[in-house]
């Protein structure tokens, strides 16, 4: 057990290496942790705070930081082994993004990963790079927002991923536009959802379409919808019956079961409910805060 002494928030999930190795990003430092539980290193900038999950390599881990106070990132490349600074680039002609985007390791020692061009909330920029540099290799700048950004590839060195409002991207190695799915509402933010790759060439997304609309209660375009990357061309499209905000999971449904895609549905979440009168404030101010996961 990690008592976490400084109390920290921990907005990623772990990464487990293959020596079972566990490696937990908080806030401000990335930590090392051995298969018992002993640290076994910590990484921190003074002045930097953690904004990106983390990507782990075969031999390295990149850390994404940014300025507490410009909001520039920085990316940090760190021997899995010791910890120890291997190199580091920042990147002053970008933004970080103040969600919690991710980067990707791809193919050919390349990494991608999310930025805006601006000052502002959500990526707008994607930006690949070299992994033992950091040199900037190419950018897309997207016409859509990304929420949480969290690209998938299909092992191809080509990039695919979808935006808060339900446009979907794939790239190619080099970063041209190999095709553009779904809607289009011209950089507007609807939901922090976005999509998932499947190990049967379709990518599914979750999203709706109401720009600006208050983050409670369903709509009529809460949708997750499924997308061959080969051309991008709609699968299918089905409803859902709540507020559609998540990224969905795909995988089986038990050792030999079919394989299934898997969205959380729901309003957001909020504090807990301490009385009668606050339980019916939350009904009638806010909506009912109805919650469900539907697996398709």
């Amino acid at each position: 057990v990690w008592p976490n002494e400084l109390g920290e928030i921990v907005r990623w999930s772990p990464l487990v290496g293959a020596d079972e190795a566990i490696y937990v990003a908080t806030a401000t430092r990335v930590r090392k942790f051995g298969r018992n539980g002993t640290l076994l290193w910590t990484f921190g900038w003074p002045g930097l705070r953690c904004s990106m999950s983390p990507a782990l390599g075969v031999h390295s881990l990149l850390l994404g930081m940014e300025d507490w106070n410009s909001g520039h990132p920085t990316v940090f490349s760190l021997d899995l082994s010791t910890g120890s600074l291997e190199w580091s680039r920042a990147y002053p002609e970008y933004f970080g993004t103040r969600d919690s985007p991710a980067m990707l390791f791809l193919c050919d020692g390349r990494f991608a990963f999310g930025v805006r061009r601006g000052p502002g909330h959500g990526t707008d920029t994607v930006v690949a790079a070299d992994a033992s540099s950091g040199r900037v290799l190419w950018e897309y700048q997207a016409d859509d927002i990304m929420w949480n950004f969290t690209p998938a590839t299909p092992g191809d060195g080509t990039l695919i991923f979808s935006g808060s409002c339900g446009a979907v991207f794939r790239l190619s190695a080099s970063g041209e536009l190999l095709w553009r799915a779904g809607t289009h509402h011209n950089f507007s933010w609807c939901v922090p959802g976005g999509g998932a790759l499947g190990p049967n060439g379709i990518f599914y997304a979750e999203y709706n379409e109401e720009v600006g609309e208050s983050s409670y209660g369903s709509f009529p375009t809460d949708t997750l919808a499924a997308y061959r990357i080969s051309d991008g061309s709609l699968a299918w499209r089905r409803h859902l019956p709540y507020r559609a905000a998540q990224y969905p999971a795909v995988g089986r449904l038990g050792p030999g079961g079919p394989l299934a895609v898997v969205a959380g549905v729901g309003d957001q979440p909020g504090p807990p409910i301490l009385s009668a009168a606050e339980d019916r404030a939350l009904v009638t101010e806010q909506g009912p805060m109805r919650n469900m996961v539907v697996a398709m």
